[in-house]
């Protein structure tokens, strides 16, 4: 088990081949895809709010590497993955949930609409979500107080192919006002809310942002770069992964920051193909052993893998010419 995990600052590349990164983290996440099921979750740590919540975060990297160029290499592990969520909008729970307007409603949405949009369609769900949004008015995130969490809801309906009343894209990303943000003085949470935004409206970076003017662009741009110069100093991978990501979005995939922080991530992978998140320590690994080291890697390390991952099966794809 490696434990190298600060970023020994490497030399500013020309370029960078995210090959070896992201069959490296493919590798870990494929041997771990169990530990995705919510029952292996609840028996490990304390239960999330929302179960299908890591299966949910493992099929938006799944819809990613189908639009890629090697999509038939990673079949199997797309339908695993699959497997996986089948059983869980198919669980007596979920299907009482999809009842309820609460705060796990666009989450619940999501994970169908992922499915929907990878050829697993749960069809009684989808209709029994489709029910509850007609009962809304069409409208599920009217309630909802932030503009984040409306584009997230629009979001999901549009992954879903379900009829709505919401507005458009482009307004619900507008009204979010991210390139406000003033990238010197954002905290984390500002900038998971920023990476967040950008990944919602442009479907995880499939479709182009709907930027009102190029200055817009430019301040965005600019808010990525700075940010991710930052995280990646403070060594926090997950941020650097997503802001990776946002790079592209953004169109600066190819400046020298944005190559240093690939370069950063790959020096950080560990042996068997995990990032570690914040809260890994090498110390506290080093005193765990067998089950209780694979429980410690696999909470502290799952989530900044996937979104490397996410990451660089877009850089590949974007690279390679595959289609959306």
């Amino acid at each position: 088990m490696g434990d190298a995990v600060v970023v020994r600052h490497p030399p500013i590349a020309q370029d960078f081949d995210e090959s070896a990164v992201l069959d490296e983290a493919l590798d870990w996440l494929g041997a771990h895809l169990a530990w995705f099921e919510p029952d292996t979750w609840d028996a490990h740590f304390p239960p999330r709010a929302f179960p299908g919540t890591t299966i949910l975060e493992l099929l938006l990297l799944c819809r990613s590497l189908r639009r890629g160029p090697q999509a038939a290499h990673h079949a199997e592990f797309l339908e695993a993955a699959l497997d996986i969520a089948d059983r869980v909008v198919h669980h007596e729970e979920f299907r009482t949930d999809l009842s309820l307007v609460d705060i796990h409603f666009p989450y619940r949405l999501w994970l169908l609409g992922l499915m929907h949009r990878l050829g697993r369609s749960p069809r009684e769900p989808l209709a029994a979500a489709q029910e509850l949004v007609d009962a809304l008015d069409g409208d599920p995130g009217s309630d909802i107080g932030s503009a984040r969490g409306r584009l997230e809801v629009g979001y999901a309906l549009e992954l879903c192919e379900l009829r709505h009343a919401m507005p458009e894209r482009a307004e619900l990303y507008g009204a979010c006002g991210v390139a406000d943000l003033d990238p010197t003085s954002a905290t984390e949470e500002d900038a998971y809310e920023f990476t967040h935004i950008l990944f919602y409206a442009t479907d995880m970076a499939a479709r182009s942002l709907p930027f009102r003017d190029a200055a817009e662009r430019d301040k965005l741009a600019a808010a990525v770069h700075s940010m991710l110069a930052g995280f990646l100093a403070a060594e926090h991978f997950d941020l650097t992964a997503e802001l990776l990501l946002c790079a592209e979005i953004v169109g600066i995939a190819d400046n020298p920051a944005v190559l240093e922080g690939w370069c950063g991530l790959a020096a950080a992978q560990l042996d068997g193909g995990a990032i570690p998140g914040p809260p890994f320590r090498p110390e506290v690994l080093a005193q765990r052993t067998e089950d209780r080291a694979a429980t410690y890697i696999f909470r502290t390390c799952y989530h900044p893998t996937l979104v490397t991952a996410l990451a660089a099966a877009e850089r590949q794809r974007r690279r390679r010419g595959a289609g959306r």
